[in-house]
Parts: structure tokens; sequence; C-alpha cells
């Protein structure tokens, strides 16, 4: 198991969710197994290695600003996926659910959002922004909640014997205003 990921440190944080206006991220990527001489990810080398990855955005929220950058123990999880490989899915993941999946882990209760995507990318300039905005307020995410962290990268759950895998990140760029 590994989790490389890459935190978005910023005086703003937390911000107050109604004052987010922007989240972006630029990002070009591999997972290759190592040593690899490949540069790219190559999704039948993955599947012949029974890899369980995936590249995700990790935001937390929570209406105690104090709390909000706790992973922990933050009340919501976004989770902004960009690739899934082998049979991995988000956390909470039901099929025939309507509803926001929760997830209680040490005692704290968390509301977990995840948008998946309908195929594997390996390079994206985006600006989050409007799938946030769909969150915020109503029966989702409180307007009271503050954005306190905020984190991009990859989880490596499985490989078949034991096979080393390396996520390379070729350019990143992560804002919030």
């Amino acid at each position: 198991h590994s989790y490389p990921d890459a935190l978005f440190n910023t005086e703003l944080f937390p911000l107050a969710f109604p004052d987010l206006i922007s989240l972006k991220l630029g990002a070009d990527w591999a997972i290759i197994p190592a040593p690899s001489d490949d540069s790219a990810t190559n999704e039948a080398t993955l599947a012949s290695l029974d890899v369980v990855a995936d590249v995700a955005i990790d935001l937390f929220l929570d209406e105690d600003a104090s709390t909000a950058s706790d992973a922990s123990a933050a009340a919501y999880e976004v989770m902004i996926w960009q690739a899934a490989y082998g049979n991995c899915d988000p956390i909470g993941y039901d099929p025939t659910s309507t509803s926001a999946p929760t997830q209680e882990l040490g005692g704290v209760t968390q509301t977990v959002f995840t948008w998946y995507p309908d195929r594997n990318l390996s390079s994206i300039d985006v600006d989050y922004f409007p799938l946030l905005e769909a969150l915020r307020g109503g029966s989702y995410i409180p307007t009271a909640a503050y954005l306190g962290r905020f984190q991009w990268g990859s989880e490596t759950k499985h490989s078949a014997q034991n096979q080393n895998m390396t996520f390379v990140v070729n350019s990143l760029a992560m804002s919030v205003n």
C-alpha cells in the first residue's frame, strides 16, 4: 500500500465555503511498474499485474474551522477521481444507493462525496469549483462549512507478487481562490 500525495498549503485555510470561488488542478502523471523504462500509464500492464489504484483529489471540510484541516476528524470528505485501475471503488460505494455514503472511523462519522471518472485520465487542467458549488448548501455540505485541506495523489492498494509501482508526476499546479 502506498499513498503518495501533494498537500496544498495556503494561508487561506480554513476557507469559509461561501468564499470559495475557484479550486484548480493541473497535472500530468503516470503509474508504472518499478523498475521500468515506461513513461506513461499502460492499462494493460496494470491489469496484468492486478494493480488496484486510483488518482484523486481529497478535500476535507467541517463547520468547525479548527477541525476542517484534520482528515480524520472533518465531517465531510470530497473525492474527485481522475483515474481508477483494477477493482477500485470509492469509500462506501454502493451502486444501489441514492444518498451520500457515511463512514465511521474512530468515533467520527464522515459524509463522503465522490465524483468517479467515466474514463481514466493521465493529465488534467480544470477548475473543480462547479462540482463543489453543486454540494454547497441544501442537504449536502452546509454553507457554514470551512475548506481546510486540499490534497492530490495516488492510492495504490494492491499489485500481484508485491510488484512495486511508481507514481510519476511530470507536472503539478494546485490553486484555491
